[in-house]
């Protein structure tokens, strides 16, 4: 399940990546587990979050449900394999 929040005018990767990184540990690193970035440029852009769960959202507040993201955007963590096979041709 893909969730998304937009951060219009605040860098927020660092806090959400630390918050994915303890996540994605805690499971074991399921495979499909992704963070990536869609930048609308400086200071203002998109995170999406693949959660394997829906009740892992409350890990991420102010997120919500989201279609799978745009292709260009950027993996921040996760599973390299699974962005590649996703989002490059």
């Amino acid at each position: 399940m893909w969730v998304k929040r937009h951060f219009p005018t605040t860098w927020a990767t660092s806090s959400v990546l630390d918050d994915f990184v303890q996540l994605f540990m805690a499971l074991g690193g399921p495979p499909k587990m992704m963070l990536v970035e869609e930048s609308h440029g400086s200071r203002n852009s998109t995170l999406y979050v693949w959660l394997p769960q829906a009740d892992l959202l409350d890990a991420f507040p102010g997120f919500v449900t989201a279609d799978v993201p745009p292709q260009g955007v950027v993996l921040l963590a996760g599973n390299r394999t699974s962005f590649a096979a996703a989002f490059e041709s």
